[in-house]
């Protein structure tokens, strides 16, 4: 076992100086960065889909639908580098477990604030994503004021009516699923099925060629989605092709305005001309968070997913913004600036 995954190393090593580098199946598989996949088939996985009328007119008179995902092993996955303990509870001392189990039984604490509760425990055991601190409309999102609040309060009110259950939950649909066909067959419900040749060469010509260049689609590529994933496995995901879905699938909405994520980014399925399966498509696209990759982020996504829905061929690519491609440096050189200080 271990001597076929060296060699497979060894040889896509050599290869991957002459491809490109945005293309992650390209680095080595066997990265000490990056953990491997438990030898256990990952537990089933829980799903829900919640169908929202809000936007039903803009949306093309179909209910607006996100769905959120709770995977398994991402303290496996994105476990950082310092020696912790994997346990979700052993870290905390008495007195975190004490309050735990105060809020939990105090009727004035919400559920929706012991599962953020649960998360900022969680993250100090993970490698995180923090919110990005270059656009000033994001520094004030985040910022601790009176205008930050407001915004986060705002911003928080509509992902709990977009996550909300409604009456009797007549707006959400729960269930289970395994494999990475169900997934795909989840997502095309939901728009995310691969159009006709005419629908995908209007949509290309659409589209501007430096975005698409950059994001290195297919031609035959699904409608765009954008993803969250949250330290305790929750992973939210919706469409966000149009101009009102993209306002409703932006990443602060998805987290709730939540300062750390595990990951952010856009997505998409994609049949390719080589390939007899559909490959669902991964990228870091994100403007709220900025995700790095630094600590092989990506690979440790692809393996996951690829984990958790058994049997789907995930594809993990590094999108770079327009006119972000020195920032890269930049963000290293204030790094060790911020370590020297």
């Amino acid at each position: 076992m271990v001597n076929s995954s060296s060699s497979s190393s060894s040889s896509s090593s050599s290869s991957s100086s002459s491809s490109s580098i945005n293309d992650l199946d390209n680095i080595p598989k066997t990265n000490s960065k990056c953990p491997p996949k438990p030898n256990k088939e990952a537990p089933r996985i829980r799903y829900k889909t919640y169908y929202n009328k809000t936007f039903t007119v803009a949306n093309r008179f179909e209910m607006y639908q996100v769905h959120t995902i709770h995977l398994h092993g991402v303290h496996h996955f994105f476990s950082d580098a310092n020696d912790h303990d994997t346990s979700d509870t052993s870290s905390l001392d008495k007195s975190t477990l004490l309050r735990r189990i105060c809020m939990a039984c105090c009727v004035r604490y919400r559920r929706q604030r012991i599962a953020v509760e649960r998360r900022h425990e969680l993250a100090d055991n993970l490698i995180i994503q923090t919110y990005n601190k270059k656009p000033e409309f994001i520094r004030k999102l985040f910022s601790k004021t009176v205008e930050g609040d407001a915004l986060r309060t705002t911003v928080r009110a509509v992902h709990r009516d977009l996550y909300s259950p409604g009456f009797f939950r007549r707006k959400r649909r729960a269930c289970y699923m395994r494999t990475g066909q169900e997934f795909i067959r989840l997502m095309a419900k939901d728009g995310g099925a691969i159009p006709n040749d005419e629908k995908c060469r209007k949509h290309q010509e659409s589209e501007d060629e430096e975005i698409r260049k950059r994001k290195q689609r297919a031609f035959h590529s699904s409608p765009e989605f954008t993803y969250t994933l949250l330290p305790d496995g929750v992973f939210h995901i919706s469409r966000a092709d149009t101009g009102l879905r993209n306002i409703a699938s932006k990443h602060a909405l998805q987290a709730s305005c939540e300062p750390e994520v595990i990951y952010a980014g856009t997505c998409r399925f994609e049949k390719r001309d080589d390939e007899e399966d559909i490959v669902f498509v991964v990228d870091n696209d994100s403007g709220t968070y900025a995700p790095k990759n630094k600590k092989d982020e990506l690979a440790r996504l692809k393996s996951l997913l690829e984990w958790n829905f058994r049997g789907l061929k995930v594809d993990a690519k590094i999108y770079v913004p327009p006119g972000m491609d020195d920032n890269e440096d930049d963000d290293d050189d204030d790094d060790d600036g911020k370590e020297n200080a």
